[in-house]
């Protein structure tokens, strides 16, 4: 349910695309009340247990944990820094009209980065300490490429506009969500990626800008386990996010999950390996998803 999700997701500029894409998607679900998943309204209290974060983000879906590579992003760094949390899949919006969003400690904080910020000072947490300040400023740059530029040009480009009845066919959507997908979804992100800059290209400079990309991180990687060190750091919380959705949830028929699974096999090797030790319960999540097929 990606295009949807990535609507109400963090993306700085617009994460198809910040605020004002989940005020659309907001706008069509309140108008449509038969969607499946409709923005929940917010409580007065949630009532989270001091030293514990509450994670709002999407639901779970048969190919991976979520199918927003933000949230994957955001729920991968709790479990590398060793956080307590609990998921709330209701959909409901921060006040900033973005999922994911975290409550800690009574205090509510909204986008990805932010959240891993602050969760960095409550919890006096630091999986970036050993690295030096060149590498923290290529930490930086590889986040913001892989956010503001390849998230467009893969799994954006090819869920919606390449290969989009294949992708709503292996996510095994409720029919309501399909027809979303299908129609209101592309139509309403490609104004905002016109907005953005990327939409005004063809297909086919969109692809070179992903696959420029991915060689980039490819090249990065080398033969290392993590990006920049022996151990895993907040980098690698997002790249895995996103690669995780690219190779996982999006059509096997495209040239970005091709050119991975082809050429640039490190960052699949890469995606395994962060897997294992972070996600065990993988299958087990990914299996008791939700799936239209089978009507929950």
């Amino acid at each position: 349910m990606s295009s949807l999700f990535s609507f109400a997701s963090d993306h700085p500029i617009a994460t198809v695309c910040g605020a004002a894409a989940a005020a659309s998607a907001t706008y069509y679900v309140l108008k449509n009340r038969d969607i499946s998943r409709p923005t929940a309204s917010r409580k007065k209290n949630y009532n989270v247990p001091k030293g514990q974060v509450l994670l709002f983000q999407v639901d779970r879906n048969c190919l991976v944990p979520s199918l927003a590579g933000f949230a994957l992003k955001l729920e991968t760094y709790l479990r590398m820094a060793k956080i307590p949390y609990q998921n709330d899949y209701s959909f409901t919006m921060s006040s900033k009209g973005k999922i994911p969003w975290i409550i800690v400690n009574g205090q509510e904080v909204a986008d990805s980065s932010f959240c891993i910020e602050h969760l960095n000072r409550e919890f006096s947490v630091d999986l970036d300490a050993k690295l030096s300040p060149n590498e923290k400023a290529l930490s930086r740059m590889m986040t913001k490429t892989m956010e503001e530029n390849t998230f467009w040009a893969t799994i954006e480009q090819t869920r919606l506009y390449d290969a989009n009845e294949e992708w709503l066919d292996m996510i095994d959507v409720r029919s309501n969500w399909r027809s979303f997908f299908k129609n209101d979804g592309p139509r309403i992100v490609k104004g905002y990626s016109w907005g953005h800059g990327i939409g005004r290209h063809s297909a086919e400079e969109i692809h070179n800008i992903g696959e420029q990309d991915l060689r980039a991180f490819s090249a990065i990687l080398g033969d290392k386990k993590y990006f920049l060190a022996d151990t895993p750091t907040t980098v690698d919380a997002c790249m895995f996010g996103f690669l995780a959705n690219i190779f996982y949830a999006t059509p096997k028929s495209c040239y970005c999950y091709q050119l991975l699974k082809t050429e640039l096999t490190n960052l699949i090797d890469y995606i395994e390996r962060m897997k294992e030790k972070f996600w065990p319960d993988w299958e087990e999540i990914t299996a008791a998803a939700p799936r239209g097929s089978r009507g929950d």
